[in-house]
């Protein structure tokens, strides 16, 4: 009643009480930060370990499932939201040093999930090009632009097909020459080079130096001198068949049913 008889009496002083509020809260709104993905701690434990086995009941476990594979077991732990995380993975290590694990196996590795390491965005980049091709249109134009953009920390390329130079050794050839494998291999890492060669001073100027000898077509690969018999230069070539492959695929990147190339966008901490 009392706050009745205080409007009545001395409404502009109400008024100008309540639009005030309405204007701090306006302005304050507008000032509010906003995240699409704020920085969160899950309530969650991960228990690696090589062989499956029981985790003791601990405080504040909401629910726990296990994943198991050849030789390997995953065992998570879901808490409460209110749980105190580090308390919770003390407790982990308490329950399962008491757990006699097989003389074999490997003691167990406790993960802390964090979102912050996945990804915020999958593009899947397809069309009529080879999937060599799409890789290298990801790989050397898409992703260098978005790593531009505000924001993102990092664009991870899988999928598609990565180009190399394969070297096939003609292993009696390179026996004949009293060489070896590894003296071949040794050879096209000395003359493949991309590296830091020191500092160049001039006045008050300071220029770094950078040695690049890089292989840029498979013909430059075959040229390479690898032994001199009797005053003829041998070159890989001539123990060796070189020519332009793939490397091993991984990780296949699929898009409606076809293989295409897939760019993982990963964003910085406070973006």
């Amino acid at each position: 009643m009392q706050i009745t008889r205080i409007a009545i009496r001395r409404p502009v002083t109400v008024f100008m009480a309540v639009t005030a509020v309405l204007l701090f809260g306006y302005v304050s709104l507008d000032r509010l930060a906003l995240n699409l993905l704020p920085e969160i701690s899950y309530p969650s434990l991960t228990i690696q370990t090589d062989y499956e086995d029981a985790v003791g009941v601990v405080g504040g476990l909401n629910r726990i499932s296990s994943i198991s594979r050849p030789g390997q077991s995953e065992v998570v732990l879901e808490f409460n939201w209110d749980t105190d995380m580090d308390i919770a993975g003390v407790d982990v290590r308490e329950k399962l040093d008491l757990i006699e694990f097989p003389q074999d196996s490997e003691r167990p590795v406790i993960l802390r999930f964090d979102p912050a390491n996945d990804p915020i965005l999958r593009i899947q980049v397809h069309g009529g090009l080879t999937l060599a091709r799409l890789r290298d249109v990801a790989d050397r134009e898409f992703s260098k632009r978005l790593e531009a953009v505000e924001g993102v920390a990092a664009v991870k390329v899988v999928g598609g097909r990565e180009e190399q130079i394969r070297v096939e050794i003609d292993e009696r050839r390179v026996a004949e020459l009293g060489l070896s494998i590894t003296q071949v291999t040794d050879i096209l890492r000395q003359e493949n080079l991309n590296q830091a060669s020191g500092s160049l001073y001039d006045l008050d100027m300071n220029y770094m130096v950078r040695m690049v000898n890089e292989f840029r077509a498979v013909d430059d690969v075959r040229g390479i001198v690898v032994a001199d018999d009797g005053g003829r230069k041998i070159l890989l070539r001539d123990v060796a068949r070189v020519w332009r492959g793939s490397k091993e695929r991984e990780i296949i990147a699929r898009y409606n049913g076809s293989e295409s190339v897939e760019m993982a966008v990963y964003k910085e901490g406070d973006a």
